[in-house]
């Protein structure tokens, strides 16, 4: 049969096979090469001649066949054979020819047949007549394992994986390849939550990982759930404002600050600071600065806390601030520094004082006291208390101190005065007498004789004017510490200098 009718569009592969003493030469027509096979495509009728010569009388053709499942190729030595595409050739007579069998990946040499025999991957083959071989290649089986869930518990769920296999539910058993890594996820019915996974997975998320490296066993355990919803509660604290809101909806703290979610679903809180605060982090079932997401597995309480920005502090000099003045020693609360302060928020952590003077401050002024002047006359009145004192521990010193919360303003500027107290124990005023006139004590002949015989005498002198000494201090408020949000702000336009208060001693 050499005519036969194809389908439009084919491809048609034709295979020279020259007999016993023949060669083939080659293909013409619609093939044109030497190779034992042609390929032909039936677009239009088509004509193909294969030509075929007498083989010389000393030599014979070796012609080899593949078979089986797999896949692989061979060839010889010496060259000819190159099986896929060449398949046959002619080798001189008693040449001894080496096929070598080459195998794909996946597949397996199963061994030789025909003019070869044997499992090894060469064979010889002596060319004293025209001779065929066989080599067949099986596909390998790759190596698998079963794994297999169990559910225990007193609720309900399923169980799936990818690479796809497991749907348990139906099915709680499937085979997968050696080495494979498998992805499992529980998903718990309505009613139901997961508890936790058990032999080759572990922990109470709700996917787990198993490399299948042998057969193994899985145990998902879901229990009844005590709620399908729970309540999640905000609270916010600190100096600072802002709100809080949730996804899925539900919290708008600002007004709603508790609402209830389904079970084991996720909750994702934001804060948001208004102007003048900042947010500082989330305390209970949240950690961090960032969002949080709260799983409803249980009812939650969540804290937010937002604080106040840092801010500055204007100080001025404070109204009726006191005058230069002349005090005696052991005077109290003599007004030596007025200042105001517009407190924008925060707290009032120190306040600074510094002294200068001719005499020793250290030891002639034994307090140093703030009072909160409500009335800004620049005096000491009786409702007026202290809000901070202490006393300076070196001469020409620095004196830092903490106010009491009755120093916060509510609004506006508040004025503060600082008094001071003398000391009543001053060094007294040495002075040395002048040389007085010689009086000679007569209190009879004989008593004077004796007296102007020893030469006894007393030298008198009058008392002289005192001296009196002046000592002159004066107070300067170095800085003004404003505690807010953590961080210090220091008031601007410092220092100020108070009065200069001269001590008479």
């Amino acid at each position: 049969t050499c005519t036969a009718n194809f389908a439009s569009g084919s491809n048609i592969t034709l295979i020279a096979a020259p007999a016993s003493g023949s060669v083939f030469a080659g293909w013409s027509g619609a093939c044109s090469n030497t190779t034992a096979s042609c390929d032909v495509s039936m677009s239009a009728a088509q004509t193909v001649t294969a030509t075929f010569n007498t083989a010389p009388a000393n030599t014979f053709a070796l012609t080899v066949n593949k078979a089986g499942s797999g896949s692989g190729s061979v060839s010889s030595n010496p060259a000819g054979i190159n099986c896929e595409p060449i398949c046959n050739a002619s080798f001189n007579q008693n040449t001894i020819v080496k096929l070598t069998a080459s195998i794909i990946s996946g597949s397996s040499f199963a061994g030789w047949s025909g003019a070869c025999t044997g499992t090894a991957l060469t064979c010889d083959v002596t060319m004293d007549a025209v001779k065929s071989v066989t080599a067949t290649f099986n596909l390998i089986a790759p190596t698998t394992f079963a794994l297999t869930i169990t559910k225990n518990g007193t609720g309900t769920g399923s169980v799936s994986s990818n690479p796809a296999g497991i749907d348990c539910g139906a099915t709680c058993t499937a085979t997968f390849n050696g080495g494979s890594s498998l992805t499992l996820t529980a998903s718990a019915s309505g009613g139901s939550s997961f508890a936790a996974w058990g032999g080759a997975c572990t922990g109470t998320t709700l996917t787990c990982t198993v490399t299948m490296d042998a057969a193994k066993s899985v145990t998902a355990t879901f229990n009844t759930a005590v709620s399908s919803t729970f309540a999640l509660n905000l609270t916010k604290n600190g100096t600072g404002t802002g709100t809080i809101s949730s996804t899925p909806a539900g919290i708008d703290c600002g007004a709603t600050c508790t609402a209830t979610f389904n079970s084991a679903s996720n909750v994702t809180l934001s804060a948001t600071p208004v102007s003048g605060s900042s947010f500082t982090g989330w305390g209970g079932a949240c950690t961090g600065t960032g969002s949080c997401v709260v799983t409803m597995n249980a009812a939650k309480s969540v804290t937010a806390s937002f604080a106040l920005k840092p801010s500055s502090v204007a100080a001025s000099p404070g109204a009726n601030a006191p005058t230069d003045r002349t005090i005696n020693k052991g005077s109290l609360n003599n007004p030596a520094l007025s200042f105001a302060l517009t407190l924008p928020g925060g707290q009032l952590s120190s306040i600074t004082l510094s002294v200068s003077g001719t005499g020793n401050d250290a030891a002639d002024l034994t307090n140093v006291k703030i009072y909160r002047d409500a009335n800004a006359n620049g005096l000491v009145d009786n409702s007026e208390v202290i809000v901070a004192q202490g006393k300076f521990n070196a001469d020409n010193g620095t004196l830092t101190l903490t106010p009491t919360t009755t120093a916060l303003a509510a609004s506006g500027a508040t004025q503060f005065l600082v008094v001071v107290d003398v000391n009543s124990s001053l060094a007294a005023i040495r002075f040395v007498p002048a040389l007085g006139g010689l009086l000679l004590l007569g209190l009879g002949v004989r008593r004077r004789r004796w007296l102007g015989a020893l030469g006894l005498a007393v030298l008198l002198t009058a008392c002289p004017t005192p001296t009196v000494v002046q000592n002159s201090y004066q107070l300067k408020l170095e800085s003004v510490n404003l505690s807010s949000n953590g961080a210090v702000v220091s008031v601007t336009a410092l220092p100020m200098v108070g009065a200069t208060l001269t001590v008479q001693k």
